[in-house]
């Protein structure tokens, strides 16, 4: 069974990946976008959405992390177990 540091280790490295994905997914959203420049408003403008939905996922794998670093820190590894 897992420590506590390698929960905390494996918990961070799959943050990482994920929140790297979403900046490489926000990158393919937006680069075409950028490099073309605003030709079209209503594109601009569902694009932006898009950006916003991937920064608000990164910010929610953000908080994820910090609750799930608490958790481990308070020393309840298997928290989920209980239920």
């Amino acid at each position: 069974m897992p420590n506590a540091s390698e929960n905390k280790k494996a918990s961070v490295v799959w943050a990482v990946v994920f929140i790297l994905f979403f900046l490489l997914l926000l990158a393919a959203i937006l680069f075409p976008f950028l490099h073309e420049g605003a030709a079209d408003l209503l594109t601009g403008g569902i694009l932006l959405i898009y950006g916003v939905i991937i920064l608000a996922a990164i910010a929610g794998i953000i908080v994820a992390l910090r609750q799930r670093l608490k958790e481990l820190k308070d020393g309840e590894i298997d928290e989920a177990r209980k239920y």
